[in-house]
This record gives structure tokens, sequence and C-alpha cells, in this order.
């Protein structure tokens, strides 16, 4: 195997991984997309469950309304710090990099022909590490997107718990 095919082989794997990446990071926005929406129908939800029950659970005894309260709290904790990590999740596409990539010409300044003289200019090299350093990129926001998707999801399904246990509250308390 020559260098040529060397060179090949690792930017069809650069260029595999970093076509792999890019579906993960969209999957982690379709993720966290779903999870913005159940977000808002839960919300929904206890704001129904609270409309309805806020005069019940003002005639009730002490222990009740302060459990209803710190139910509320929790819920509202969750359900907030859920939405934050959910936008933190869908605002991650930035990735620090010490490498200065050809990848993207400023084509404001350039036109056409000059554009495709400079990447004609680029050398195997420079394409491989143009790459190496986009998936490094992609890589690095891949990972941020699923931190955060993962405290979203986390903190969703607490949200849920929450509202069960509230609902219970509800029942038990008419």
């Amino acid at each position: 195997m020559n260098s040529a095919d060397k060179m090949n082989e690792r930017t069809t794997f650069l260029f595999q991984a970093i076509v792999n990446i890019t579906s993960l990071v969209q999957l982690s926005d379709t993720k966290i997309s779903i999870v913005m929406v159940a977000n808002m129908g839960v919300l929904a939800i206890f704001l129904s469950i609270l409309k309805d029950n806020v005069l019940i659970i003002k005639n009730t005894e002490c222990f009740i309304l302060i459990i209803s309260m710190i139910l509320f709290v929790l819920f509202m904790l969750s359900w907030l710090i859920s939405v934050v990590y959910s936008i933190k999740a869908i605002k991650s596409r930035i990735a620090k990099s010490e490498y200065i990539s050809n990848w993207f010409f400023d084509t404001s300044t350039l036109d056409c022909k000059t554009y495709i003289k400079q990447i004609k200019k680029l050398q195997d090299i420079d394409l491989e590490n143009n790459l190496a350093n986009e998936l490094y990129k992609l890589n690095s926001i891949h990972n941020k997107k699923i931190y955060n998707v993962n405290i979203a999801l986390y903190l969703f399904l607490n949200e849920i718990f929450v509202l069960f246990l509230i609902l219970l509250l509800a029942i038990f308390n008419l």
C-alpha cells in the first residue's frame, strides 16, 4: 500500500466519521426538540391541575399545604432547569480549536475564481488536517450536546414524577 492509498484511506475514514457525528448531532437536536415540546405539554397539564385544585388546597390542613408548595417548587425548578438545558443543547454549535482551518475560506472577500484557486492550492496533508480538525470540533459539539440532553432528559423525568405526585395529592385530597 503506497502513501497515496494510505492518505485516501485516512481521508475516507475522517469523512465517514464526520458524516456519522453530524448525524448524531442532528439526532440530539431532534431529541431535544421532542423534550421541549413535551415540556410545554407537561407545563400545560400542571397548570390545569393547579387551576382546578387551588381552591381545594386553600381549604386543607397545613401539612397538605406545605407538601403542595414543596411539590410546586420542585416542579417549577425541574421545568425551568430542563428548559434551560434544552436551550443550551440546541445552542451548542461552537467548538474551539487552536488549528487555523482552511476548510472555510472567507467568501465575502473572494471572488469565485480566487476561491477555486485557493482550494486547488491545498495539498493532501492540508485536506487531511482540515478534516481531522473538523472531526475534532464536531466531536466536541456532540459531547456538549449529549451532556446537555442527558441533564434535560433527567430533569424532564423528574418533572413527570413530581407531576404524578401532585396528581396523587389532588386525587386523595378531594
